[in-house]
This record gives structure tokens, sequence and C-alpha cells, in this order.
């Protein structure tokens, strides 16, 4: 009987999934959304609402359902059927326990540290405020994270039902970095999610949209040999259900953005909610990118940080974005598109719809701190030394190798006038390394001028060109892609993001078509070169010994020293019957004796490899399998991270 039933089922998830959504229906559907809101917004609401009682219907007659069977269950027995009662009553039972379980799916609250309100009293007086004008419910926790940004966040205490309880996430450089007014405008938005009339359909359609993607996360998690007929059902509904429920309801949550927006402009003034939305997305890129190379350069001089990051940023040691790098910045935000991938609109749309002008607005002169008034120190000590215990051994191996390079600098720099362009080359790349791009550049320049053939030096200028706009970059782009065929996919993908950014000529249609030819080639190209090394036999197929230099077996052996459980390696070289010149290697690793070999994949391992060029990670438990154990490998001497040095591994 349970193989009939887990045949219908099969039968059942297989039609289901046949209706699951792909991109072009769910974007038909998000579009279709969009129309509705707009002409019939009444309407549009009633059955968005409608569509998000359904998952709750289905799980609430799943529930009844599963207590009929069982029901039906005790009849039986009663009547001495026991062949009907163990079916029916452990069908109902299990109906009802994955029903139950989707019903009540617990949302993991948010991370971070908890604040209370003897702790930071003013921050929680302003929340109260925002709480009396906005007739909203209370925030029952209040955390701080180390991310860029601010969000409240609903948790049922059942999963999908029961009483909410309000989180608050206040990201600690974001109150680092913008002043109070506008720190309280980005509070007043996130708290206008929560208000009461109007909100709360939204509200309640934003957690079960969470909720239902967390639930569709699940489903996909689990292997569908785990399942018994019942789990295969709602795995089946909810993989029908949710994308539906986020297209459907899409307009309606991008709507509420605005809304949010609107309301909070009523609290704190339209010029400072503004004003906070533009600070907010012009400092993006430097909070994700000049943040943390500005401090990770410290690591040239200092073995150990004078200010760890938080206390550095919260004693502004870094530097407001330039002019150029805000009218660069307030172009990006002019020129971005939505995404249906995000409920949020752009900041273009958000500031437009606020009937505001696209200009660049003041940077903020002090930072949110005082929100926490004589707390801040603490929070700012807790997430420092968090910092630094995931971050001392990496700080430490960027130190010695910046005084490696160092070194090699002082010893080179007095020959520049004698230097060949290799030699030049590679001092240009130690000097990119430790003092940045401005100062390697002109030495990237002299190694072409002294030799053409130098790649590397063409492809840094060709970058660095490209981030300024510069045209001249195309001709360092179209030297790769003759010259160096395996860097000529990267070649041509940069060339079409460059062409894209600058301004029109009588020949850019034509440029453009002919990189798009180039590109097409080239990943012809590299899938086959792909397919090379498509198992891992083939993978240690005419492998060589390796060709580093001391200088790289130092970068690699420094860069793995993160790796506490990485004990020692040896590197081959797998040429690349493609691509000559690709320089890409096989790197045998062996563990600490009790190390996790599942804690540690190799995929880790390559993320953390400094190597001039491609890498496989093959453990050393691989080459004493019978498979390869009779096999000779050119291995080479091994490189030891540390730890006593056992046998090789063939």
């Amino acid at each position: 009987m349970k193989n009939a039933l887990q045949q219908a089922a099969a039968s059942t998830l297989a039609v289901i999934e046949l209706l699951a959504m792909n991109q072009t229906d769910f974007l038909h559907l998000v579009r279709t959304s969009e129309i509705d809101a707009q002409e019939k917004p009444a309407a549009y609401r009633r059955t968005v609402a409608w569509f998000a009682t359904l998952g709750y219907f289905y799980a609430v007659a799943s529930v009844a359902l599963g207590a009929a069977l069982i029901f039906f269950a005790w009849l039986m027995f009663d009547r001495g059927r026991y062949v009907p009662t163990i079916g029916a009553g452990l069908g109902g039972a299990g109906l009802c326990w994955v029903a139950l379980g989707a019903l009540f799916t617990r949302i993991t609250p948010p991370d971070g540290l908890e604040l209370t309100r003897d702790q930071a009293p003013e921050l929680f007086r302003a929340l109260d405020r925002l709480r009396k004008r906005l007739d909203g419910p209370p925030i029952h926790r209040v955390v701080i994270h180390d991310e860029y940004n601010a969000y409240i966040t609903q948790q049922p205490l059942l999963g999908l039902v029961g009483p909410v309880r309000n989180t608050l996430g206040v990201g600690l450089p974001l109150l680092l970095t913008i002043d109070k007014p506008r720190f309280l405008a980005v509070l007043a938005h996130e708290y206008a999610h929560l208000r009461g009339g109007d909100g709360r359909l939204a509200t309640w359609l934003y957690r079960s949209r969470k909720a239902w993607s967390r639930l569709a996360d699940q489903a996909f998690d689990r292997h569908p040999e785990q399942d018994d007929v019942y789990a295969w059902l709602t795995r089946g509904f909810v993989h029908w259900y949710a994308p539906r429920l986020a297209a459907r309801s899409f307009a309606l949550a991008r709507q509420e953005e605005y809304t949010a927006d609107r309301a909070a402009a009523r609290l704190v003034g339209t010029d400072t909610q503004v004003h906070a939305l533009l600070e907010i997305a012009l400092r993006a890129p430097q909070m994700s990118q000049t943040w943390w190379h500005s401090y990770w350069a410290q690591a040239t001089t200092h073995a150990e940080p004078e200010l760890k990051p938080y206390a550095w940023l919260a004693t502004r040691k870094l530097a407001p974005p330039t002019p150029d790098e805000l009218e660069r910045g307030l172009a990006s935000i002019c020129a971005e598109l939505s995404h249906h991938a995000d409920t949020h609109p752009t900041t273009r749309e958000r500031v437009e719809a606020l009937k505001a002008p696209l200009a660049l607005p003041p940077m903020s002169r002090h930072h949110a701190g005082a929100l926490l008034g004589e707390n801040l120190p603490r929070v700012i000590r807790h997430f420092d030394q968090a910092w630094w215990v995931d971050h001392q051994v990496r700080w430490q191996a960027g130190h010695r190798r910046a005084q490696r390079d160092l070194a090699r600098i002082a010893e080179l720099k007095p020959r520049l006038v004698s230097l060949d362009a290799p030699s030049t080359q590679l001092l240009a790349q130690w000097v990119h390394r430790v003092h940045g791009e401005k100062q390697a550049l002109p030495l990237f320049r002299l190694a072409v001028q002294r030799n053409p053939n130098m790649a590397l030096a063409r492809w840094r200028l060709a970058l660095a060109g490209g981030r300024h706009n510069n045209p001249e970059a195309l001709e360092h782009l179209q030297w790769l892609a003759q010259h160096c065929p395996h860097m000529g996919r990267a070649a041509a993908q940069e060339a079409l993001a460059l062409i894209d950014r600058l301004p029109f000529q009588p020949t850019t249609a034509d440029d453009r078509r002919a990189w798009r030819a180039q590109l097409r080639q080239f990943e012809t190209l590299e899938a086959a070169a792909e397919q090379a090394v498509s198992s891992e036999a083939d993978l240690l197929e005419q492998v060589q010994l390796h060709d580093l230099s001391a200088d790289e077996c130092f970068d690699l052996g420094n860069s793995l020293s993160p790796l506490a459980s990485v004990r020692r390696l040896w590197i081959m070289r797998r040429p690349c019957p493609v691509f000559a010149e690709r320089r890409q290697y096989v790197v045998v690793v062996e563990l600490r004796p009790g190390a996790d070999i599942l804690a540690l994949s190799p995929d880790d391992i390559e993320r953390q490899l400094q190597l001039p060029g491609p890498a496989w990670v093959v453990y050393a438990t691989t080459l004493r399998s019978p498979e390869f154990k009779l096999r000779k490998f050119p291995l080479g001497e091994p490189l030891n991270l540390g730890g006593d040095v056992n046998r090789p591994p063939a």
C-alpha cells in the first residue's frame, strides 16, 4: 500500500514540478502583479491576501486530514481491523507531523550583541518616540551586528503562526559612518514597516514571504529518498507555492518600501530622509572595499594593528569619499536599474518617489555612536576582539609577506635603471602589493616600454585604465587577446564592460560586435580546457614537477598559514592542453593527525591558495588509494607548514 502511495505521490510531485516557475514565468507574474497594483490596487491587495492565506490553509487542511486518518484508525481498531488501523494511523500521524512541521518552522533569531534599555537609554527613547508616532508594536530585542545596514525582523513564536517578537538589528559600521539625524531616518524607515493600519497587511506578507522562502530552501536541501509519501507532497507544494507567493506579492512589497520612506520622511523631514538614502548608497563601495583595503594596508608595517577596525572607524581614520568618487557614485546611482531579485527599489527610484532632486548631499561630519552612550566603547571592543580572533593569523601572514616584499623592493629599486623588463615587472608587482596601484602603475608602464610582451603589466594597466574609463585600456586588452589566449576571455569581458561605460562613438557598435565574437571563441576554448580536467583521474594525468620560484613558494605557504589543520603539501604542474602558456597546478595536501577532513573541503583550500594560475587540491589520502598507489608522481620536496614530517603520500 505504501509503495502504491509513494508512486502516486511521485506522479503528483512530477506534475507539480512541471508547474514550477522558471525565470520567464516568474518575471511575467511579477509584471502582471505590478500592472494590477497600479490599475486595481484594492482588488490586487485582496488577491494577494487570499493567495497568502492558501499556504496556511494547506497546512491546516493537512493537519485536519491527518487527524481524520487517525480517527479512522481508531474506528478500525475498535472493530478489530488491524491492518487498516496501522496504515491509517501511521499515515495520519506522518501527515500531521509534516504539516505541523511546515506550520511551525522556526526562524532563527538574528545574531548579534544584545543591548538592553539600561545600556543604551538614548537609542531606546528614540525607538519609543517612533513607536508612538507610527502606532507600531514594541521592539522586544535590539542587537548590534557587523554589517553596513539596519533591519527589523519579526519572528512568530511558533514559526508561521503565534505572537510575534520584533528584533531591531543595528549595523555598527552604519552607526559609525552617518550622523545621528540620518541614522534615525534609517530607523524610522525600518519601524515604518511595523506601523499600524495599512501597514499590517504588508508586514504579514513580508513575514510570510520570508517563512515560505525558508521552507523552500529546506525542501530542496532534503534528499528525496529521505521523504515519506506525505513529505513528498509537502515538498512539491512548497516548490509550487513559494515562488508564486513571492511573484504575486512582489509589487505590494515594493510599494511598501515607498510607503515606509514617506512615513519616515514625515517624521524626520524629506531632506534628512533623502540625504540618508544617498549617503548610505554613496558610501557603500567605500565600506565594502576602501575601508578594508585601507585598514589592511597597515599590515605592511604593523605586526598587530594599533587600533582594531571598528575603533579605527570610530576615530574617523577612514577618509571620506573624494569629490571624484562621489560624482562617479552619483552617476552610478542615476544609472542603476531595479531588479526582480530584490523588492527594494533603487536609490534613484526612492529619491524620485519623495519628489526630491538627485544631488550630492553633504557627507556626515560626525557619527551616530552617541545613541549608545557610555556603552559605545564596550560594543566596539566586543566586535574588535571577535574580529582579531578570526583574522590574527591572516594579518600576521600579510605582515610577513609585506616585510619580504619590502626587502625585495629595497634590493631592486636602486638598480631600476639597469633592470630588464621581467625584473621591472616583478618590482612593480611587489610595489603594487605593498604600496598600492598608484605607485605601481609607472613601473608597469616602464616594464611594457622595455618589452611589449609583459602580459601581467599590460593586464594591470588595462584594469587601472578601465576603472577610470580610459579608452587606452582597450589597446592593452586587444594585445592580450591576440598574444595571450589563456587571458583572452577575461580580456574580452573587461573590454565589453569598458565599451558599455565609454561615450558612444561611430565605431562603438562594430567594436562591441567584434569583442563579442572574440568572447564566444574564448569561451569555447575555456570549455575545452575545463573538459580536460573533468575527473580526478584526468587531473592527475601528465603532471610534472612544479616551476614555482622561491618567492612563489613562500607566497603559497604563507597563504595557507591561516589553515591550522594543513600540515604540508606537494605541488605539481598540470600542463593545459588548450593553453600552453597557462600555469596551472595540482596541490597535494596532507592534514594534521586528527584533523576533520569533512570540516575543510578542497574548495576551502583552493580559495586560500596564492599561485600564479588555477589550482586543484587533492588530499594525500587520494594518492594512497588503490587507483593511484602504484603510480609514481613527480612530487618533489614537500612544503612543510609545521609539525613532524610523515612519509610521502605515494
